[in-house]
């Protein structure tokens, strides 16, 4: 099977859109005033482009509403992406409302996202907020469920936050935080801004100043760059180098005209064939590109060595000390989540049956490696699908295979994250491909392990490039090769 990435177009979104806990301090709230919010009151379109080619838009748009007497501010967030993945074209949607209070200090009060690929609704959830305190209400795939989400302090002024601070004029360095709640991952944590400078650019005949600011939030959000007017608009974006939004006439915005081919663009061309089985190699020297390397994270059995100014992939044996687990590492891939419904019934029986009569953790890992790559079939599959749908539809490729293990790892008490990367495609055609695996954590130390191709080892060609959405997929890696230096056999 042609290994893939584990969310293609999800990913870039992510990219784009999410936000999450980010640094500790107090974070800033600024008071919004009637004049500004007026000004603010209006509809943005984004072009969003990977490699500077058409994919898709964004609509951003605030309004003020006023039903019954009673009034209240609306933030809408649609966007649309057309990629295509071994020929198969697929369109995905996103759309977020969040509701907030008419009037000072403006609180979250219901906030809803709704998540399509294909024309078909994948999730659909929405968070009221009553008394300050958060209830979830979730349906993926046919399943409905609810997570109390405890207290939550969300404002339209915490959404407006850098916005609102590019307008108190920062100087070059100045950094602030605030706070940013999540529909992707229900949390609530803190995003950070700092002013990188600011430069004079002629808009519409108009010299105008151009703030350019670092936007960092963690988790599954990029770090990127924003350029905004001296209103707090944003005005463009960059993410990964080649992952771009843009302000655009809605006309312009709207028109698409290019669908990239995740699968050909997310290929990494070898100079020669590895001339062995990869299950047979102990260890992989690979030369990669400098720039590519320092995206590339440590990882069992996978560290890079600067040479000068030339890099080096080791892979395998002698790729450096094994990785310990950490505590909050632990803590947070045993978790139950949005992502991760551990205490459904459907989630507790299967893997109850998958670990029966397993001992330790090891032997459960390896009972389950064999199991999800015993219970799905084969099957290549652009579309993402929710836990339940794999559980009920048992087809599915590497994305599938990764989800599912790790929701039935957590679930048998195994932390366990997936890990998306890359992995050698055969000596036929000498190339690393998109694909997705997992990592657990066993005698406190973290394994890799891949279920797609029942590995209770994962073998020396895997690179891991991002894990639970964190990090740079090999999507935005662009056009790269690596070249072979040394493989040796077991």
């Amino acid at each position: 099977m042609k290994p893939k990435s584990l969310s293609g177009p999800a990913s870039i979104l992510a990219m784009i859109l999410a936000a999450a806990p980010c640094i500790a301090g107090e974070p800033a709230r600024f008071e919004l005033a009637e004049q500004y919010l007026k000004a603010r009151s209006e509809t943005l379109w984004y072009g969003l482009y990977l490699n500077k080619k058409k994919m898709g838009f964004v609509r951003w748009q605030l309004l003020s509403r006023d039903s019954g007497g009673s009034k209240s501010f609306v933030m809408l967030i649609d966007s649309s992406m057309k990629l295509i993945a071994f020929g198969q074209e697929t369109e995905t949607k996103e759309t977020e409302e969040w509701i907030f209070e008419g009037g000072t200090p403006y609180r979250l009060v219901k906030a809803m996202r709704t998540y399509s690929s294909g024309g078909r609704t994948l999730t659909s959830l929405r968070v009221e907020v009553s008394g300050g305190k958060a209830t979830a209400f979730i349906e993926e795939g046919g399943a409905g469920r609810t997570m109390d989400l405890g207290l939550l302090d969300s404002t339209l002024a915490d959404a407006l936050a850098a916005d609102v601070w590019i307008g108190k004029n920062p100087a070059k360095g100045d950094r602030i935080s605030y706070r940013m709640f999540s529909l992707r991952t229900l949390k609530q944590g803190q995003e950070s801004a700092e002013l990188l400078g600011r430069e004079t650019v002629l808009m519409q005949g108009i010299e105008t100043a151009v703030s350019l600011v670092r936007i960092s939030p963690p988790e599954e959000g990029q770090e990127h760059t924003v350029r905004f007017d001296p209103l707090g608009r944003w005005l463009s974006s960059s993410y990964a180098g080649d992952v771009e939004s843009r302000l655009e006439p809605e006309e312009a915005a709207q028109k698409i005209m290019v669908c990239h081919d995740l699968f050909t663009r997310g290929v990494v061309q070898l100079d020669k064939p590895l001339g062995v089985h990869p299950r047979e190699i102990a260890s992989l020297v690979l030369k990669v590109p400098a720039e590519s390397a320092r995206s590339i994270p440590r990882a069992p059995g996978q560290i890079v060595r600067f040479e000068g100014e030339e890099a080096f992939l080791h892979l395998g044996a002698g790729a450096g000390d094994a990785v310990a687990a950490s505590e909050s590492e632990i803590r947070e891939c045993l978790e139950e989540s949005l992502k991760y419904p551990l205490s459904h019934e459907k989630v507790k029986s299967l893997a109850q049956k998958a670990v029966e009569g397993a001992g330790a953790n090891r032997e459960k890992a390896a009972r389950l490696v064999d199991f999800v790559f015993k219970f799905i079939t084969k099957e290549y599959r652009f579309e993402p699908h929710s836990i339940f749908e794999i559980i009920e539809l048992r087809r599915g490729d590497c994305s599938e295979h990764s989800y599912l293990f790790s929701v039935l790892a957590r679930c048998a008490g195994i932390p366990c994250r997936v890990v998306e990367g890359l992995a050698y495609m055969g000596d036929g055609s000498p190339a690393f491909g998109g694909h997705a695996w997992n990592e657990v954590v066993l005698d406190g130390k973290w394994v890799q392990v891949d279920p797609t191709w029942n590995e209770t080892e994962a073998d020396a060609t895997h690179i891991v490039l991002k894990r639970e959405g964190k990090g740079l997929g090999w999507e935005t890696l662009g056009n790269v090769a690596f070249r072979l230096v040394r493989v040796e056999r077991k």
